[in-house]
């Protein structure tokens, strides 16, 4: 079972979670984290104060740091469950054009 810890990882925005799903520090939490079909994350979370802490940790259980994943949460002790899609690692980055030179071409006769 995990447990609280100090976590690095952070969700810039928690539009995954309605608002109906709440967490007390005595909840039980069974969780899922699925990237491409595959289970990364599968187990018991208990002793979170907030839903955002929780995942933060769960996020961090997993070792990923981007790309889209889905998310399911259970709270056994209130009976509530919740799944969402979330991307992780911001938005991507639009690339900015090189810096370069420009070039003339010469078209037809050029002799």
């Amino acid at each position: 079972m995990y447990t609280t810890s100090s976590s690095t990882a952070s969700l810039s925005a928690l539009p995954c979670v309605t608002p109906a799903f709440s967490v007390n520090t005595g909840d039980e939490i069974f969780a899922t984290i699925e990237q491409f079909g595959r289970v990364i994350v599968s187990g018991a979370f208990s002793g979170f104060e907030s839903v955002k802490h929780l995942i933060n940790s769960i996020i961090a259980a997993s070792g990923l740091n981007t790309g889209l994943i889905t998310i399911s949460l259970r709270n056994r002790t209130a009976g509530t469950t919740a799944r969402r899609v979330v991307r992780l690692g911001g938005r991507p980055r639009h690339e900015t054009p090189a810096d370069g030179t420009q070039l003339t071409l010469a078209f037809g006769d050029a002799a």
